[in-house]
């Protein structure tokens, strides 16, 4: 598990632990600086990442850094709270060379918060 504040890794870390999760490593992770921490890793997973314009190309640096093979893959699960903000994202994905597709979320809409109604996941690999 990853995160750039501390506050929320230290929350992450009390969750591993309740959680019995040994196999799980908590690190800061600083998108504008990612080579010092990032591994090689099979799947990716992100969720409510996509929230400020500026730190998007960082976002996608990352991301791409992370899918070294062509096998490896990226789910990007995102709230749209700002149309504008996640057509950005797309933008920066296609800039980065990176492919997404949307995957379908209806069959999983009983996990979703009540009152949020523009819910998106991507799959996203190497081009």
């Amino acid at each position: 598990m990853t995160d750039h504040h501390s506050s929320v890794l230290e929350s992450a870390r009390k969750t591993v632990e309740v959680n019995k999760l040994g196999n799980v490593d908590v690190v800061g992770l600083d998108w504008r600086n990612p080579s010092a921490v990032v591994e090689e890793c099979d799947i990716v997973v992100a969720a409510d990442v996509v929230f400020d314009p500026a730190l998007l190309p960082d976002l996608c640096k990352t991301i791409k850094l992370l899918l070294k093979r062509p096998d490896n893959v990226c789910f990007l699960f995102s709230t749209v709270r700002n149309s504008a903000t996640y057509e950005c994202m797309l933008q920066c994905l296609t800039q980065s060379k990176l492919k997404y597709e949307a995957v379908d979320v209806t069959s999983v809409e009983h996990y979703l918060v009540k009152g949020v109604n523009d819910v998106r996941l991507l799959k996203i690999s190497r081009c």
